[in-house]
Order: C-alpha cells, then sequence, then structure tokens
C-alpha cells in the first residue's frame, strides 16, 4: 500500500521542441506542428491521473518555457522537500537551467539529471526535457 500512495504522489510535466512524433501518431495535425515549430514555440504538458496528456501551456523561448513549467510544477503538486528528476533528450544544458530555475523558486529536496532511454527518447524527441517530481 505504501508504494501505491507513493506511486499515486508522483507528479510528470514535460516539454517538447520538435512535434513529429505527435503529428505521425495522429495527435496534433501537421500544419500545428510545422506552425509551433517554426514559431518557436514550446508545448508544456502535463499526465492526467488518467494516464493522458494534457497540453498545459504555451510558452515562446526557454526563459519563458522553464518559467511556467515551474509555476505548473506549484500548482499541481506542493513542492516542499520534493525529490525531482528531470530527463532530458540531448539537452543537458537545458536541463541544467530548468534545474537552477527549480531550485531558484521552489522549496525541493533536490533535483537530479538524468538521460532519456528507450521510448522516453521517441516521444520527448531532440531537446525534449521530461520532469518526475
Amino acid at each position: 500500500q505504501t508504494l501505491y500512495d507513493y506511486q499515486q504522489s508522483l507528479q510528470t510535466v514535460f516539454t517538447l521542441e520538435c512535434f513529429d512524433n505527435l503529428v505521425k501518431n495522429g495527435r496534433m495535425k501537421p500544419l500545428v506542428g510545422t506552425l509551433l515549430h517554426a514559431l518557436g514555440i514550446h508545448v508544456i504538458a502535463d499526465a492526467t491521473p488518467e494516464g493522458t496528456i494534457r497540453v498545459r501551456d504555451k510558452a515562446r523561448g526557454e526563459a519563458n518555457t522553464f518559467k511556467r513549467m515551474v509555476k505548473l510544477m506549484a500548482e499541481v503538486k506542493d513542492p516542499t522537500d520534493t525529490e525531482v528528476i528531470i530527463a532530458h533528450c540531448n539537452n543537458e544544458s537545458g536541463a541544467l537551467r530548468l534545474k537552477k530555475a527549480i531550485q531558484d523558486t521552489l522549496p525541493v529536496k533536490s533535483v537530479e539529471l538524468i538521460p532519456t532511454r528507450g521510448l522516453c527518447s521517441f516521444y520527448a524527441m531532440d531537446k525534449g526535457l521530461i520532469v518526475g517530481f
């Protein structure tokens, strides 16, 4: 029961720079994906309790994206003394900047960086960041 309760308390927030897989899977219209990428717009999303993806925000530029991700983290869960893991797909420098934004804003216990692998790499695509907390 304790492990189940812990699992239920976990949250995921992520941002994507490339939308090719969402377009290929029919989750986004090709024109929308092309426009978002061309305009440098990042999608900020999270996971619902049912396990589906929910787009929560859009931002232009890395700094605004990270601010909105941190804000979303605080909205979905009290981050006090939370252990945060940032998985990055070929984006360690972006992950380090996001780590700093989280540590400067939220009262988290720790932030660890790891590279994505396997299926997470497929969905995050190049430069994607996935935050678990």
